[in-house]
Formats: structure tokens, C-alpha cells, sequence
């Protein structure tokens, strides 16, 4: 790429730090307006999904209407909008409106970012995918410590402020981004028979995600916990992924498929464990530690096995965030209601089923010959 992958990086940093701010600290906010595990549910899954899971699909039609170098930048926009409408929420009403502006900087941000990724780094796509990975990573990490800290000292309204300024800052790095000189036509596509597994199969673990990033801040407030406590669970969470991102690099298919199934089976008996003892910080800790280290080998495979279909590239990197996105948008209103009706233990009982059930599956998928020559 360009020497302006600097831009990029630095940019993607900014933006993903304010993203995790809202991803951690916008169900606090909304439990502290009187919310339930559903409602949370719903407005941090349902509603923040909803514009991302219509949006995805059109990335390829999208992009190949639009100059390269605008897409990411809006993102950034649209994501200081959403938090200065959740500083200053006085009801759940604006709490919804802030979430679909946010969902509309997830599209812009991800599927169209990691499209412009896969087509600027050309035959260097894993690499590609992996700096642009960590630096999302590195952002959402840098926001567990900066939300956690600016709420605790602070109060929220200032953590969502400062974070919006932030997110604006990123895109001005982004703006400086030259468009990619070689945009390609939105392609007549494949039938949705021909999906990719690895798409299909990666799902669970978006799921189990997006239930946590919804539903765990919440039942961490209500259990005495404090912002701080619950910056530094995410922070863990994201180190793995970090990690576990730069690790892949160097990995082979036969190796990413091994640690796929042993980090599942892995977090499968944590949920299942913790499910029958009471909360503490180190459990909380060592689950979000493995579940991001198991999101992240599937999210850098699935993609990069995605983004290795030439003819359809940019239509299924779309599809998989589509597919992201509806992990998102079922997950935590799911899982929301299944707590409030049954109680959030047996919801990670349901998880740690879902963990060892996909770690089968995973353990019998041979690895497409495209992806043992990418990794």
C-alpha cells in the first residue's frame, strides 16, 4: 500500500477507540435510564444492527458509486453524532436514535474499510487484514482503558463527549487517504448456494460477542462493579485479540484450524463453569480473554478466505459483515430476554453448549485449499 497507510492505521485507531467507548459504556448509560436486560438488548443489538445488517449487502454497489476515500471518514461522522445524542440522552428514545447512527458508522466503517483494505493491499491481503485488524484492535483496547478511566473519574457524559472529539480527530486522518486507483464494478454475484462455510460457521462466536458486549456491563453494574472494573474485563478482552491477530500472521491453516477448536472447547467449559459459581472479576477476566482470542481467529480466517474469491470478493466480505451484523442485531436481544426470563447463569450455560457444539463442527471442516495458501 501507499506510504498514507499511516493515515489509515492512525485513522482506524481513532475511530475504533470511540466505537468501544460506545460499545462498552452504552449499556451503562442505558441501564442507568431505568432499562431492562431486554430493552438493552434491544437498543444495543436490535437497533445499532438493524441500518449495518441492511447496508452490508450493497458494499460492492456502494463503493463502486462513491470515490474510495469518503466512505471512512463518514464513518467517523457518524459515529461522533451517535455519542454527543447518548451524552446528553434523557430517555431510551435517544438512546435508540444514537444507536442507528451508529449503526450506519459500522457499515461504513467495516465492510467498506475492509473492502478498500482487500483491493489496496492486492496480493498482500493477510497482511492487510492484519494491520488493519490491530489497529482496530489496538483502538478498542486503547477505549477499554479510556472508558472505564474518563467514566470512573469523570461520569459518562464527559467519557461520550471526548470520545466523539476523538472519533472526529480519526477522520480527518482518514480524510488525507487518496482514493484506491483501481476501484472495481459491482459483478454480477454467485448464488448465495455457493456461500463460504467458514461464514456460516463463524456466526456462534459473533453471537456470543455481541451478547457480551450488550449484556455483560450491565450485569457487572447491577452486581456492584464499577466502570472501571468493567474497562479493565474489556481491556483483557482485546489484548487477547490483539494478540492472537498478529499471531495469525505467522500461522498456518493446519494451526488456526487446531487453535479454533481447542480456544472453543476452551471457552465452552468456562461459560459452562461459571455458570454454577459466583461472579467474580478474574472469571469475567479469563472468559472475555478466550472469547476474543477465539472471534479473532475465526473473523482474520473467515475474512481472508472471503476476500480470496476474486469474482465476488467485495459482494462476500458485505455478506460476512451482513452476517456479523445479524449476530449482532438477534444476539443481545435474545439473550437479553432469555436473562430476564431465566436469569443470566443459564444464559451462559447456553453458551458453553454453543462453544463445544461449534467446536465440533469446526474440528470435522476440512480447510478450503484457497485458505492453505493464503495462511
Amino acid at each position: 500500500m501507499r506510504h498514507d497507510t499511516v493515515y489509515l492505521l492512525s485513522g482506524s485507531l481513532l475511530v475504533s477507540m470511540s466505537i468501544s467507548v460506545m460499545f462498552q459504556m452504552g449499556p451503562v448509560q442505558t441501564t442507568m435510564l431505568k432499562a431492562t436486560y431486554t430493552d438493552v438488548g434491544l437498543l444495543m443489538g436490535m437497533a445499532r444492527n438493524l441500518p449495518y445488517v441492511m447496508l452490508s449487502p450493497l458494499t460492492a454497489v456502494f463503493l463502486s458509486r462513491i470515490s474510495w476515500n469518503l466512505p471512512m471518514p463518514l464513518s467517523a461522522a457518524a459515529t461522533s453524532a451517535s455519542l454527543i445524542v447518548i451524552a446528553y440522552s434523557t430517555d431510551l428514545t435517544m438512546v435508540l436514535a444514537s444507536q442507528l447512527l451508529m449503526g450506519v458508522g459500522l457499515f461504513l466503517f467495516f465492510p467498506c474499510g475492509e473492502s478498500i483494505v482487500a483491493y489496496s493491499f492486492g496480493g498482500q491481503r493477510l497482511k492487510g487484514f492484519s494491520l488493519f485488524l490491530t489497529a482496530v484492535s489496538g483502538g478498542f483496547l486503547a477505549g477499554s482503558v479510556v472508558a472505564g478511566s474518563v467514566a470512573y473519574i469523570a461520569g459518562l457524559k464527559t467519557l461520550f463527549i471526548s470520545s466523539a472529539a476523538t472519533s472526529m480527530l480519526g477522520g480527518l486522518l482518514l480524510a488525507r487517504l487518496r482514493p484506491v486507483s483501481d476501484v472495481p464494478a459491482a459483478t454480477s454475484i454467485e448464488s448465495f448456494t455457493a456461500l463460504p462455510k467458514p461464514i456460516l460457521l463463524s456466526i456462534p462466536y459473533f453471537i456470543m460477542l455481541a451478547a457480551s458486549y450488550s449484556l455483560v456491563p450491565s450485569y457487572l453494574i447491577l452486581r456492584g462493579f464499577t466502570e472501571l472494573e468493567i474497562g479493565v474485563v474489556f481491556f483483557c478482552l482485546m489484548t487477547a485479540r490483539m494478540a492472537v491477530s498478529y499471531i495469525m500472521a505467522r500461522s498456518s491453516a493446519k494451526t488456526v484450524k487446531r487453535s479454533l477448536v481447542v480456544l472453543s472447547i476452551l471457552l465452552g467449559f468456562l461459560y459452562l463453569s461459571t455458570s454454577f459459581t459466583e461472579v467474580t472479576l478474574p472469571m469475567q477476566i479469563t472468559i472475555l480473554a478466550v472469547l476474543g482470542a477465539v472471534v479473532s481467529v475465526a473473523y482474520v480466517k473467515t475474512l481472508v478466505e472471503v476476500s480470496d474469491i476474486p469474482a465476488a470478493s467485495t459482494f462476500y466480505i458485505g455478506v460476512f459483515e451482513t452476517f456479523i451484523g445479524l449476530s449482532f442485531l438477534t444476539g443481545p436481544p435474545v439473550a437479553g430476554m432469555l436473562a430476564d426470563n431465566y436469569g443470566f447463569e443459564n444464559v451462559l450455560k447456553i453458551f458453553g453448549a454453543l462453544s463445544l457444539f461449534s467446536a465440533a463442527v469446526n474440528f470435522g471442516l476440512s480447510p478450503r485449499s484457497q485458505a492453505s495458501k493464503v495462511f
